[in-house]
Parts: C-alpha cells; sequence; structure tokens
C-alpha cells in the first residue's frame, strides 16, 4: 500500500529490505540490519515518552474492543497504548525487550504487569489473554514465531491487534518535514504493510482499519521527535547533529519559532485485526 502516507510510526518509510529476492545472504543481512536499529530503542524511554504521540482511543477500541478483557501487549514500549487500553477498561499486561523502556510505563501505571520479554518468547502462559497487541513493532519481530506465540496466548476466540501511527503525506508541509527527516542517509524503515506477515496457520484473514486523526505537540516537541527515530539513533553523533538542525530548521520556518507554540500533526492510525484460528 503506497497512498503517499509515511509508514510505521516512523516518517517517511524507506522499502524494507526484506531479502525477497530468495537469497539467504540478504535476508541474513537484512536481519542482522533490523536487529541494529531495534537495538537502538535499548535506551532513551524518558525522550521516547515525551516525544511520541499515543493513539486515538477510537482506533483503539476498533481493534481492541471495549469490553473489559485481558490483553498482553507486547513491544509495549512506555506505554503509548498500554495507557489508551486500560482507559477503554482492559486488564495489561505489557511485554518489551528493554528494560529502559518499560521504565516510564512502570512509573505511570503501576498496577500493570511490565515484564522484559520479546514477541517470539514472552514467557507468559498458555491461554492467558483475549487480545494480543503489537503497536508499531510488529515490523521488529519473526512474523511466523511471533503469530505462533501470539496464537498460543490467546484463548479461543481471541484476536491479534497490530497497530502503527501514519504521518499523513498527503498535507504538503507533512511531506515536506519528511523529506527533511531522511535527508540524510538512515537504515530499513519499517512499513505496515508488514501486517500482512501475520501467519495463516495461525490467524484467519485480518480486517484493516483507518483512523485519520491530528496529534496535539508543540513546534519544540515535533523537531525534536527526529531524536527518537530508530534511523536517526544509528547515525554517529555529528551526523546526528546534522540531521536534527535540519529538522529544526524546518519546524521553525513552518511553525514561526521554534518553542512551545503549538501545532497539530495530520496522521492516520492503521489498525489490523485477526482472528486466532
Amino acid at each position: 500500500m503506497n497512498d503517499g502516507r509515511a509508514a510505521a510510526d516512523e516518517p517517511g518509510a524507506e522499502p524494507a529490505v526484506d531479502g525477497a529476492d530468495g537469497n539467504d545472504g540478504s535476508a541474513a543481512e537484512a536481519r542482522a540490519h533490523r536487529e541494529r536499529l531495534e537495538a537502538t530503542f535499548a535506551e532513551g524511554g524518558a525522550r521516547y515518552a515525551s516525544l511520541r504521540p499515543a493513539y486515538p482511543r477510537e482506533a483503539v477500541a476498533w481493534g481492541v474492543g471495549t469490553t473489559p478483557c485481558d490483553v498482553v501487549d507486547v513491544g509495549a514500549g512506555t506505554g503509548k497504548l498500554t495507557e489508551v487500553m486500560l482507559g477503554l477498561g482492559h486488564h495489561v499486561v505489557a511485554v518489551d525487550p528493554s528494560e529502559d523502556m518499560l521504565g516510564p510505563l512502570r512509573v505511570a501505571h503501576g498496577q500493570v504487569e511490565a515484564r522484559v520479554g520479546t514477541g517470539e518468547a514472552t514467557g507468559l502462559p498458555d491461554a492467558c489473554a483475549d487480545v494480543v497487541t503489537y503497536a508499531a513493532a510488529w515490523h521488529w519481530v519473526d512474523p511466523e514465531a511471533a503469530s505462533r506465540e501470539a496464537a498460543r496466548l490467546l484463548r479461543p476466540g481471541g484476536r491479534l491487534m497490530l497497530v502503527w501511527n501514519v504521518m499523513d503525506l498527503r498535507v504538503p508541509w507533512v511531506a515536506g518535514l519528511n523529506q527533511t527527516m531522511h535527508s540524510m542517509e538512515g537504515g530499513y524503515e519499517p512499513r505496515s504493510e508488514s501486517a500482512a506477515l501475520v501467519s495463516r496457520a495461525a490467524f484467519g484473514e485480518g480486517e484493516h482499519h483507518d483512523h485519520p486523526w491530528g496529534f496535539e505537540t508543540t513546534a519544540r516537541g515535533l523537531a525534536g521527535q527526529v531524536t527518537t527515530r530508530s534511523y536517526y539513533l544509528a547515525l554517529d553523533a555529528d551526523r546526528r547533529a546534522e540531521l536534527a538542525r535540519r529538522v529544526a530548521e524546518y519546524v521553525e520556518a513552518h511553525c514561526g519559532g521554534l518553542d512551545e507554540r503549538p501545532v497539530t500533526v495530520p496522521h492516520v492510525c492503521d489498525v489490523y485485526r485477526f482472528p486466532r484460528l
């Protein structure tokens, strides 16, 4: 799907390198590259929590439902999705490979069981959940292994929900911001198209829902968002500084300042839900 929107909560996501040509070496190289970028999220949880957008309640309600149930939020990070699901009345167990990313979640939501684990190996018992969720995280996992693990966690009638926040590049100034954010060589940028890799041996046909919304932030916060992106974190210090400068200049020119003045960034929330077989 290429409809003029940036994907996977990473503006202007570049085409994924997936080894689709059948070359084992290319596939292994792509996996190693993804793992290097994923490792950039091992720290910086507080900054991520303060600068990244949450998920719109209506979109999450479509994916998870409004009747309170047991949810395992995989790749929960700082709790952007967890918080919304708690507000809908769900009981949530949060799983993430990074202790640092889980730190802000534990501070904000002490009632939530937050544990270190991966999508392929959560360490949770069989049939413990009605819904398993991934917020901008499915593209980091081995989809076959993670599908099996999600199916193992789910009770009969359960579902897998995948969600990504997507910057809307159909808006000209957002397209310009995207171009600036990707004006230096970065790395693999995941896409919400990875939802197509959910195992059909474990899950039935998926449903997809688009939810347009606006992320309310400040000019300063918008400029700072680039410093939480995997492609930025993978750069050396000098290139990080240069990219941050370029983005700050663009945001300042668009907003008329680089301060606490409010700015609304058009987004679309892409939600997918898959029934467990």
